[in-house]
C-alpha cells in the first residue's frame, strides 16, 4: 500500500511552518508529489519566506533547491525572452499582453517565485494576429508543423495560433487573440480585456487587470481541464487572490468583470 503523509501538498503549501512536523519519510512522499505537481519550487519558496527552509532535512532541501534552481533559471530566461520580443513587437505599436507565467514573472508577483515556465503566453487583437505573426515568423519564429487540417482549425476555431518555435529560443511561444477557445459557450469580451490592461513600467509589455488575471486563471482551470493533475492551476488562482484582495474594490470589481466576461460559473466553482 502506498504510504501517505500526515500533511497534504496544499496542506503544506497553505501552512509551511507545519513543514516541521514531517518525517523523512513523509518527506518522501511530498517530494514526489510537489515534483510530478510541478509545484516543489514553489514549495522551497514558500518554506524559505515562512523562515522554515533552515530546518528542512538536507537530504529533502537537495531536492527542493534543484528544483528551485530550475525555476530561477526559466524565470530569467523568460524575462530575456520578453525583453527581446518586446523589440521584435514594440514597434508595430499594437498592444500586446503577456498571460499566465510570464505575466507573473514580468510584474514580480510572489507566485512568480519558484514557479515553472513552460512557454510564453502573449495575446494580441485577432485584427494585428496577421501582423504579428508576419513580424514573428521574419525574424525566425515558426509554426509547430501541422496537417492542413489541423492548422484550419487552429486559425479559424482556437484563441491561439499553433505554438512558434525559433531557434536560440529556450521558451515556447503562444500566440493569442483572447483567452477562451471559440467553439466554447462562454465567450470573454475580448476587447474589454485589452482595454482594461495594465501597462508593465519599463517594458512593452501590458497584463491584464488584477480582476481578469484571477478570472484568466479560474477559465483556464475550470474551462480548459477535467482538474485532473491541475493543483498547480488551483494554487495560481489562491495566490493571485491573496495578492490581490487587498486592493480597492477588489472583490467588487472581480464579480463586475466576471459578469461581463461571463465567467461567473467558472469562479464560482473555484
Amino acid at each position: 500500500m502506498r504510504k501517505r503523509a500526515s500533511i497534504s501538498l496544499s496542506q503544506l503549501l497553505t501552512d509551511p511552518r507545519s513543514a516541521t512536523q514531517l518525517t523523512e519519510s513523509e518527506w518522501d512522499v511530498l517530494v514526489r508529489i510537489a515534483r510530478s505537481s510541478r509545484l516543489l519550487g514553489t514549495l522551497r519558496s514558500r518554506l524559505d519566506a515562512a523562515g522554515v527552509l533552515a530546518s528542512i532535512p538536507e537530504r529533502v532541501r537537495q531536492h527542493l533547491d534543484s528544483d528551485y534552481a530550475l525555476a530561477r533559471f526559466q524565470r530569467q530566461t523568460t524575462m530575456r525572452e520578453l525583453d527581446s520580443l518586446g523589440r521584435l513587437l514594440g514597434p508595430l505599436q499594437i498592444p500586446v499582453v503577456v498571460l499566465k507565467g510570464a505575466a507573473y514573472i514580468v510584474q514580480r508577483l510572489r507566485l512568480g517565485d519558484g514557479r515553472f515556465v513552460s512557454d510564453v503566453d502573449l495575446m494580441v487583437p485577432r485584427r494585428h494576429l496577421h501582423q504579428a505573426e508576419t513580424t514573428l515568423k521574419a525574424a525566425g519564429w515558426a509554426l509547430r508543423e501541422l496537417t492542413p487540417y489541423d492548422e484550419h482549425y487552429y486559425r479559424a476555431w482556437t484563441h491561439e495560433l499553433p505554438p512558434m518555435r525559433c531557434p536560440g529560443y529556450y521558451l515556447e511561444l503562444d500566440l493569442h487573440h483572447t483567452i477562451l477557445p471559440l467553439t466554447g459557450r462562454i465567450q470573454p469580451d475580448a476587447d474589454a480585456l485589452f482595454e482594461g490592461s495594465v501597462a508593465v513600467q519599463g517594458t512593452f509589455m501590458r497584463v491584464l487587470s488584477p480582476a481578469d488575471q484571477v478570472l484568466h486563471a479560474c477559465a483556464h482551470l475550470a474551462q480548459d481541464s477535467d482538474f485532473a493533475d491541475r493543483l498547480r492551476d488551483l494554487v495560481d488562482v489562491d495566490a493571485l487572490i491573496r495578492e490581490y484582495c487587498g486592493a480597492v474594490r477588489f472583490w467588487d470589481l472581480l464579480l463586475e468583470r466576471a459578469a461581463l466576461h461571463g465567467l461567473g460559473r467558472p469562479l464560482l466553482r473555484l
